[in-house]
């Protein structure tokens, strides 16, 4: 009786501290999951090309698997196409040429509690989505909070369409604009996908690229103090990429202090 004397205020203090938690802040808290894009219940074309986004705090390599009606086992092509402190990104493509639904499991796996599958319709009327304006602008927007379990600071670009995933091309700022990007990273349409469930997912208005630390994930881009520039591409699922910057962007290092507090306390 002692011990359950001693461990009752514990336990008291513990239920407090979690009621006092708001949900948005509560849900902050876990830990993200696989993300297959397009999102789970689109349309998508004959042989798509789909978009695979692994976290890397599960160093175990993932395996995809794909039925169609009936369960009849499709030909699934899986390739690791990019890899950063955050994530792994791999190219998914789906051998089917028959209109219907289809199915992409991931292969059971221990400790794994994020959503396993994720459901399409092949349609052989697909079309890709409206392009935007020629020229449009991307708007940047500097992210900055701390709180008590993580942080964010990145530049927050707002990308003027849609797409299944984007290409960065990352150049230095004194690029010439000649060879090789510094880096390229390929970028789901929302960080906040790695942390929403499927069947709930939070709507947005816009696609959009994180550069920086993102909040109880890790980094997406190391920024160095310095601006670079930025050339976005638009990957469909169909296997087209298309420009979404006109021409080369510069965006600058995310300023400490700068953008929106975060939950419980001020930058």
């Amino acid at each position: 009786m002692l011990f359950v004397r001693r461990s009752l205020p514990v336990v008291l203090i513990f239920s407090a501290l979690f009621a006092s938690l708001s949900a948005p802040a509560f849900a902050k808290c876990a830990g993200p999951h696989a993300i297959v894009s397009p999102q789970s219940g689109s349309t998508v074309p004959t042989d798509p090309t789909l978009y695979f986004f692994w976290p890397r705090h599960d160093p175990e390599p993932p395996k995809l698997q794909a039925h169609g009606p009936g369960g009849v086992a499709l030909t699934i092509e899986q390739t690791s196409i990019a890899q950063i402190d955050a994530f792994t990104t791999y190219r998914v493509r789906v051998k089917t040429n028959k209109p219907g639904a289809i199915v992409v499991d991931l292969a059971e796996r221990q400790y794994y509690y994020g959503p396993k599958s994720w459901r399409y319709t092949v349609s052989t009327d697909w079309q890709p989505p409206v392009a935007a304006k020629s020229g449009a602008a991307l708007q940047v927007k500097s992210a900055s909070f701390r709180w008590t379990c993580s942080y964010q600071l990145s530049q927050n670009l707002a990308l003027p369409g849609r797409a299944a995933a984007y290409r960065v091309a990352i150049f230095d700022i004194n690029s010439d604009g000649k060879g090789a990007p510094a880096k390229e990273l390929y970028m789901p349409p929302r960080m906040m996908q790695f942390f929403e469930l499927e069947e709930k997912s939070t709507s947005s208005d816009h696609d959009q690229i994180e550069l920086g630390h993102i909040n109880c994930f890790g980094e997406t881009f190391t920024w160095q103090g310095q601006p670079i520039l930025v050339d976005v591409f638009a990957l469909q699922p169909d296997g087209s990429e298309s420009h979404v910057t006109p021409s080369r962007m510069r965006v600058d290092s995310p300023g400490a202090g700068k953008g929106k507090s975060g939950p419980g306390q001020t930058p």
